[in-house]
């Protein structure tokens, strides 16, 4: 969402008016309650599943957006994945089940995969693992061209403006650590300025 820039760069599900008017909503009814509305959200089941469950009102709502948002994706997609998680690309996820296989390879030409760490986190996953080669496989066969970038530069100057003492925003010189040169800073602010103006 931060990269996103709330729809000024990249439109993510949370973007569109569906996402955002219930992202981050806990749905928790009881019909017992004269308002409707459970008092107590320890009891809420969430996305858990049993036997008088199968899906709950949240995952479903969920899946049909996420159904939705991808059959309405046209042009060049980007997909930013954890790199710290292995498998980077579940195949059970929101993604895997229900964005990718409706992705409508005549209005999307071009999918960029984004594999994205934290600045403190550790790499796992890179444009050559496994996973990330079963997605490409997958984006290849809708006729889509696929691309990977590994720690995209921006997604990091995005982090180290705001955690400029990260010892990863650092830049190496030779044998030598040096703090980050005033153009590097500069890099940064026009990164930012441009995301606020744009």
């Amino acid at each position: 969402m931060w990269y996103s820039n709330s729809g000024n760069k990249y439109y993510t599900i949370s973007d569109t008016l569906t996402g955002y008017l219930f992202d981050n909503i806990e749905w928790c009814g009881n019909s017992s309650e004269h308002d409707g509305i459970e008092k107590y959200p320890s009891t809420c089941p969430g996305y858990e599943l049993g036997p008088d469950c199968q899906k709950s009102a949240q995952s479903v709502f969920w899946e049909t957006a996420s159904l939705f948002y991808a059959r309405h994706a046209y042009g060049d997609v980007h997909v930013m994945l954890n790199a710290s998680i292995s498998p980077a690309f579940p195949t059970d996820s929101y993604f895997g089940n229900y964005e990718l296989p409706n992705i409508n390879g005549t209005k999307v030409k071009k999918a960029t995969i984004l594999m994205v760490h934290h600045l403190d986190d550790p790499v796992l996953e890179t444009c050559s693992s496994e996973s990330i080669k079963n997605l490409q496989g997958r984006f290849t066969e809708k006729g889509i061209s696929p691309s990977c970038i590994d720690n995209p530069r921006d997604v990091q100057m995005l982090m180290c403006s705001e955690n400029s003492s990260n010892s990863n925003c650092r830049i190496t010189s030779g044998a030598n650590r040096s703090m980050m040169t005033p153009y590097f800073i500069f890099q940064i602010l026009c990164f930012i300025l441009l995301n606020i103006f744009v």
